[in-house]
Protein backbone atom coordinates (compact mmCIF):
# COMPACT_ATOMS: atom_id res chain seq x y z
CA UNK A 1 0.00 0.00 0.00
CA UNK A 2 1.39 3.14 -0.65
CA UNK A 3 1.59 5.95 1.64
CA UNK A 4 -0.67 9.16 0.65
CA UNK A 5 1.73 11.54 0.29
CA UNK A 6 3.16 9.66 -2.42
CA UNK A 7 -0.68 9.59 -4.08
CA UNK A 8 -0.68 13.13 -3.12
CA UNK A 9 2.39 13.83 -4.95
CA UNK A 10 1.44 11.81 -8.12
CA UNK A 11 -2.10 13.52 -8.21
CA UNK A 12 -0.73 16.97 -7.98
CA UNK A 13 2.30 16.03 -11.39
CA UNK A 14 -1.06 15.02 -13.30
CA UNK A 15 -2.72 18.27 -12.81
CA UNK A 16 0.91 19.96 -13.73
CA UNK A 17 0.35 18.55 -16.94
CA UNK A 18 -3.54 20.30 -17.35
CA UNK A 19 -4.77 17.28 -19.50
CA UNK A 20 -6.46 15.97 -16.17
CA UNK A 21 -8.18 19.09 -16.14
CA UNK A 22 -9.22 18.93 -19.75
CA UNK A 23 -10.11 15.59 -19.41
CA UNK A 24 -12.67 16.31 -16.19
CA UNK A 25 -14.07 19.33 -18.04
CA UNK A 26 -14.68 16.91 -21.30
CA UNK A 27 -16.75 14.82 -19.35
CA UNK A 28 -18.97 17.09 -17.35
CA UNK A 29 -19.29 18.64 -20.67
CA UNK A 30 -20.85 15.53 -21.79
CA UNK A 31 -22.93 15.20 -18.58
CA UNK A 32 -24.19 18.81 -19.42
CA UNK A 33 -25.08 18.50 -23.48
CA UNK A 34 -27.36 14.93 -22.31
CA UNK A 35 -28.87 16.51 -19.78
CA UNK A 36 -30.11 19.73 -21.90
CA UNK A 37 -31.39 17.10 -24.54
CA UNK A 38 -33.52 14.83 -22.09
CA UNK A 39 -34.72 18.57 -21.14
CA UNK A 40 -35.57 19.26 -24.13
CA UNK A 41 -36.74 15.77 -26.10
CA UNK A 42 -38.11 14.63 -22.86
CA UNK A 43 -40.05 16.93 -20.93
CA UNK A 44 -42.11 14.45 -18.65
CA UNK A 45 -38.57 12.92 -17.54
CA UNK A 46 -37.28 14.79 -14.39
CA UNK A 47 -33.73 15.23 -14.78
CA UNK A 48 -31.66 15.53 -11.39
CA UNK A 49 -28.34 17.61 -10.40
CA UNK A 50 -25.79 16.23 -11.53
CA UNK A 51 -23.05 14.35 -9.22
CA UNK A 52 -19.63 15.17 -10.15
CA UNK A 53 -17.93 12.09 -7.70
CA UNK A 54 -14.73 11.24 -6.85
CA UNK A 55 -13.20 10.10 -10.03
CA UNK A 56 -14.88 6.94 -9.18
CA UNK A 57 -17.89 7.84 -10.86
CA UNK A 58 -20.15 10.76 -11.97
CA UNK A 59 -24.20 10.35 -12.78
CA UNK A 60 -27.02 12.22 -13.27
CA UNK A 61 -30.30 10.63 -11.84
CA UNK A 62 -33.55 10.75 -14.14
CA UNK A 63 -37.30 9.85 -13.03
CA UNK A 64 -40.19 9.76 -14.68
CA UNK A 65 -43.38 9.43 -13.03
CA UNK A 66 -44.10 5.64 -13.87
CA UNK A 67 -40.47 5.36 -12.34
CA UNK A 68 -41.00 7.52 -9.10
CA UNK A 69 -44.34 5.55 -8.66
CA UNK A 70 -42.17 2.60 -7.97
CA UNK A 71 -39.31 4.43 -6.01
CA UNK A 72 -37.07 3.94 -8.92
CA UNK A 73 -34.96 5.86 -10.93
CA UNK A 74 -32.44 5.81 -13.88
CA UNK A 75 -28.64 7.21 -13.45
CA UNK A 76 -26.67 8.11 -16.77
CA UNK A 77 -23.19 6.72 -15.35
CA UNK A 78 -19.63 7.63 -16.40
CA UNK A 79 -17.24 4.82 -14.76
CA UNK A 80 -14.18 6.87 -14.76
CA UNK A 81 -11.70 3.93 -14.26
CA UNK A 82 -13.20 2.32 -16.84
CA UNK A 83 -13.60 5.30 -18.85
CA UNK A 84 -17.08 3.97 -20.34
CA UNK A 85 -21.37 4.95 -19.71
CA UNK A 86 -24.03 3.10 -18.54
CA UNK A 87 -27.29 3.54 -17.59
CA UNK A 88 -28.56 1.82 -14.88
CA UNK A 89 -32.29 1.52 -13.34
CA UNK A 90 -31.69 2.63 -9.07
CA UNK A 91 -34.10 2.41 -6.36
CA UNK A 92 -34.62 5.64 -3.50
CA UNK A 93 -33.71 2.90 -1.31
CA UNK A 94 -32.03 -0.79 -0.65
CA UNK A 95 -35.08 -2.55 0.30
CA UNK A 96 -36.97 -1.40 -3.26
CA UNK A 97 -33.06 -2.21 -4.62
CA UNK A 98 -33.67 -5.98 -3.47
CA UNK A 99 -37.67 -6.53 -4.15
CA UNK A 100 -36.82 -5.40 -7.87
CA UNK A 101 -34.04 -7.78 -8.20
CA UNK A 102 -35.93 -10.42 -7.03
CA UNK A 103 -39.11 -9.46 -9.20
CA UNK A 104 -36.67 -9.65 -12.24
CA UNK A 105 -34.93 -12.77 -11.41
CA UNK A 106 -37.21 -14.97 -13.61
CA UNK A 107 -37.16 -12.75 -16.67
CA UNK A 108 -34.97 -12.67 -19.65
CA UNK A 109 -33.47 -9.11 -19.94
CA UNK A 110 -32.10 -9.40 -23.42
CA UNK A 111 -28.96 -7.28 -23.57
CA UNK A 112 -29.50 -5.70 -19.73
CA UNK A 113 -27.23 -7.03 -17.15
CA UNK A 114 -28.93 -7.67 -13.34
CA UNK A 115 -27.26 -6.73 -10.30
CA UNK A 116 -26.85 -8.62 -7.14
CA UNK A 117 -27.50 -7.52 -3.59
CA UNK A 118 -24.32 -6.49 -2.41
CA UNK A 119 -22.77 -3.56 -0.59
CA UNK A 120 -21.59 -1.02 -3.21
CA UNK A 121 -24.37 -2.05 -5.61
CA UNK A 122 -26.65 0.67 -6.48
CA UNK A 123 -27.96 -0.70 -9.89
CA UNK A 124 -31.14 -3.08 -10.36
CA UNK A 125 -30.41 -3.51 -14.30
CA UNK A 126 -27.25 -2.07 -16.11
CA UNK A 127 -27.21 -1.46 -19.81
CA UNK A 128 -24.11 -0.09 -21.24
CA UNK A 129 -24.55 2.93 -23.44
CA UNK A 130 -21.22 3.65 -24.57
CA UNK A 131 -17.69 1.37 -23.86
CA UNK A 132 -15.46 3.11 -25.68
CA UNK A 133 -16.53 7.24 -25.71
CA UNK A 134 -15.52 9.83 -28.24
CA UNK A 135 -15.14 13.17 -26.32
CA UNK A 136 -13.92 15.15 -29.76
CA UNK A 137 -17.85 13.98 -31.33
CA UNK A 138 -19.68 15.24 -28.64
CA UNK A 139 -22.65 15.64 -30.44
CA UNK A 140 -22.98 11.99 -31.65
CA UNK A 141 -21.88 10.60 -27.62
CA UNK A 142 -24.81 13.10 -26.45
CA UNK A 143 -27.51 12.05 -29.47
CA UNK A 144 -26.56 8.18 -28.70
CA UNK A 145 -26.30 8.17 -25.04
CA UNK A 146 -30.13 10.07 -24.88
CA UNK A 147 -31.79 7.72 -27.47
CA UNK A 148 -30.19 4.26 -25.66
CA UNK A 149 -31.70 5.84 -22.10
CA UNK A 150 -34.98 6.45 -23.59
CA UNK A 151 -34.68 3.27 -24.63
CA UNK A 152 -33.91 1.86 -21.59
CA UNK A 153 -36.61 4.03 -20.18
CA UNK A 154 -39.28 3.00 -22.15
CA UNK A 155 -38.29 -1.03 -21.56
CA UNK A 156 -38.30 -0.79 -17.70
CA UNK A 157 -41.62 0.87 -17.76
CA UNK A 158 -43.20 -1.93 -19.74
CA UNK A 159 -41.89 -4.51 -17.38
CA UNK A 160 -43.36 -2.52 -14.92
Amino acid sequence: MTNIQSSINYYTSQLQSGMMQEAYQAIMKSFVAIQQAIRKEYPSIKVGTLYQGYLDMSYLPLTSPTLATHHLKIAVVYLHKEGRFEAWLSATNRMVQAQMIQRLKPLDLGKYTLSQCSPGVDSIVASSLVKSPNFDQLGELQSSIVTQVHEFMQWIKGIL
